[in-house]
């Protein structure tokens, strides 16, 4: 499974690491606990990143 990003330079990057305008490898979504409550996350790798 995939995700992408919108279209955009690959030089524009999230605080989080997110690169515009890459496609991304899905490889684990789950549910944690956070103070309580349910919350659902997602584990992506960039193919073509470096970090």
């Amino acid at each position: 499974m995939v995700g992408s990003t919108q279209p955009g330079s690959d030089t524009n990057k999230s605080v989080s690491g997110v690169v515009q305008g890459h496609a991304y490898t899905i490889l684990n979504a789950t549910y944690i606990d956070v103070q309580g409550r349910q919350e659902r996350v997602v584990q992506c790798r960039n193919p073509w990143g470096k970090g």
